[in-house]
């Protein structure tokens, strides 16, 4: 951004040019007043050489006569309006944060997704915002009947703390204005517009509802609508709406999603949702339904994440309190978007080497026939998630307080799961065709998990006999389903998760992913009793007990963390090295450094490529 050293435009001192169109130009702008009073603004002002173009003035005036009726939180504010040697400016609330375009192609550059959650969560406040929009009066009670025109990615903006403002209302048009649209001009972005306003028809605020059906469409399935270069042929999509079915891009959509997309996005006008608040109200049933509690927490952790700008001076601020403090705290563990680049799909997971298989028997009765399905599951060793934080030497005069990368190298690491159900064999007689099972099982042993749990659902309808034994084939294609999408979704996969452990209370893995995610979200307590459960079932399940180490740990509960760890070195399982390291870091906390030592060694020759063991013993040696 050039700087404009303090150029002062009326009561305005203009600090930096951030953007500019075709029509006006926008700055950064501080506002001062009395006893040291300073605002920061943004200022929209006609570029110098159109000062001259009547209809263009006219058209920047309507727009600031239109936002001057608009005061919703979901919508940006206007301050002020005016003129400053013959040219106009609108002033409005200055907003740190990306636009959505400009966020969609962040995410994918770096590999990231924009999980549904937050996908919903911006969907319901621009509705919110279009629906007040839609609805405003003006102030003899007369209905503005205001159409945006140009709802798309590029007019809604996130700020880094989480809101969602819908900007540029500059097409914008309400029935009040004298300088109307002639039918016949199309005006706003072509694969964002409705099939009527395409075609230069008259339109109403039901042609913003199709847009805000492309803009949902296309954070669900992470694709254009409208793809390619504008010619005839996209432009007879866009005519025809035209476009793939969102399911069909993303299977894992809820079906109740999929039928609000496909509602917004009807061609004929009278067969859409007739307003944007009832748009609204079926987004939030069908959050209600999936257990998802979005916030702006959640997007503001997501938009921090994506970019390094939005939280500079906060990242520095914190790495200056971690090099200064020995002490562990609960911010060191990395928030549920750094987890996510971690989880890859399943096809990618790093496994280590696979436990020994794991039966659990299904026997199903029908009157005097009796046949018993063995479903073997072979459960991966868990994906390692390294979750950081500083051990350093409880003692001034320790070694590891002379050692400036002390906190680094000693880490307790937390280790994941990404398995579901893995591969199924089965064993079957010809009654199983009757009941679908033999699909069923199928489609668990090709892990499609999501086709295999709607058949099971559809089997526990209409075959209530053999309910609890599919039951235990359901909860399973359940929680395969969960693992698959926890990464992206994690409240979906929660509630697919707390749907599968309530059908099949004894299913410890549906209980360790649980525990898995309520760790990310920082809900300790949940992730312990979930972590539990899961031991309780299978007191194998060493991946679980490692987890409740880490919380325990970070909660500084070091005798609990110890008989974690030391159940977890008991159990031997894979990943031996990483729990002798971890049991060695809590030991250190302890005092105990003997022991630390030790089994720092012992980490070691079980490992010899664990290099933070080295280092740690090299500096406890020195």
């Amino acid at each position: 951004m050039p700087d404009l050293d303090d150029q002062q435009f009326g009561k305005y001192k203009l600090l930096n040019r951030v953007a500019e169109g075709g029509m006006a130009e926008l700055y950064m702008a501080k506002l001062s007043g009395y006893e040291g009073f300073e605002k920061l603004v943004a200022i929209k002002k006609i570029l110098p050489h159109l000062a001259e173009e009547t209809n263009l003035i006219k058209a920047f005036i309507d727009e600031a006569k239109l936002a001057a009726f608009l005061q919703h939180p979901n919508i940006v504010q206007i301050y002020d309006f005016g003129s400053v040697h013959d040219t106009y400016y609108i002033a409005m609330e200055y907003l740190y944060g990306k636009d959505l375009k400009i966020v969609i192609k962040q995410y994918k550059e770096k590999g990231m997704m924009l999980s549904l959650e937050n996908a919903l969560y911006i969907a319901t406040q621009v509705c919110a915002g279009i629906d007040y929009a839609h609805k405003l009066k003006d102030f003899q009670g007369k209905p503005l009947n205001i159409i945006h025109r140009d709802i798309g990615p590029h007019n809604v903006f996130i700020t880094y703390d989480g809101q969602v403002k819908i900007i540029d209302f500059g097409i914008a048009k309400a029935a009040t204005q004298v300088n109307k649209t002639q039918h016949g001009s199309i005006k706003g972005k072509i694969t964002y517009m409705s099939p009527e306003q395409a075609k230069g028809e008259k339109i109403d605020h039901r042609s913003d509802i199709y847009a805000m059906g492309i803009l949902l469409y296309e954070m669900v399935t992470h694709e254009r609508m409208f793809d390619g270069e504008i010619n005839y042929n996209l432009f007879k999509k866009v005519l025809e709406s035209e476009y793939i079915p969102a399911q069909h891009l993303n299977r894992e959509l809820p079906e109740d999603l999929c039928r609000i997309i496909d509602k917004a996005l009807e061609k004929n006008p009278d067969m859409r949702y007739q307003s944007a608040e009832e748009m609204l109200t079926d987004i939030e049933r069908c959050m209600l339904r999936l257990s998802i509690i979005p916030s702006y927490r959640d997007l503001t952790r997501f938009m921090n994440k994506l970019f390094d700008e939005g939280t500079a001076d906060e990242a520095e601020e914190t790495e200056n309190s971690e090099q200064s403090s020995p002490t562990l705290k609960i911010s060191d563990m990395p928030d549920l978007q750094s987890e996510k680049t971690l989880l890859l799909s399943d096809a990618d997971l790093p496994y280590r080497k696979k436990q020994i298989s794991k039966f659990t028997c299904y026997a199903l009765s029908l009157i005097a026939l009796i046949f018993i399905l063995v479903v073997i599951i072979k459960r991966p060793e868990p994906l390692m998630n390294y979750f950081h934080f500083n051990a350093s030497s409880e003692s001034a005069s320790g070694p590891a307080s002379n050692s400036p990368n002390a906190s680094d190298q000693e880490k307790v690491l937390s280790m994941g799961d990404s398995s579901g159900s893995g591969d199924l064999t089965q064993a079957y007689n010809t009654n199983a065709d009757s009941l679908g099972l033999k699909e069923g099982i199928a489609l668990l042993t090709a892990e499609k998990f999501t086709e295999a749990a709607a058949l099971f659902e559809e089997i526990l309808a209409t075959e209530p006999h053999g309910g609890e034994r599919i039951s235990e084939l359901y909860s399973h294609a359940l929680v395969g389903q969960a693992s698959g999408i926890s990464a992206n979704m994690p409240e979906r996969a929660k509630a697919l998760l707390l749907k599968a452990v309530k059908m099949n209370p004894g299913i410890s893995q549906g209980h360790f992913l649980l525990g898995r995610i309520y760790t990310q979200q920082k809900d300790y307590t949940s992730a312990i009793a979930s972590y539990q459960t899961a031991v309780d079932l299978d007191p194998q399940m060493s991946n679980a007990f490692f987890n409740m180490g880490y919380i325990y740990a970070i909660k500084n509960d070091y005798i609990k963390a110890h008989e974690m760890f030391a159940r977890v070195v008991a159990l031997s399982p894979p990943f031996l090295d990483e729990a002798l390291y971890n049991l060695a870091i809590v030991q250190r906390k302890m005092g105990n450094i003997q022991d630390c030592i030790k089994n720092l060694e012992k980490a070691i020759a079980a490992n010899p490529e664990n290099n933070n063991a080295k280092k740690l013993l090299e500096t406890l040696k020195k």
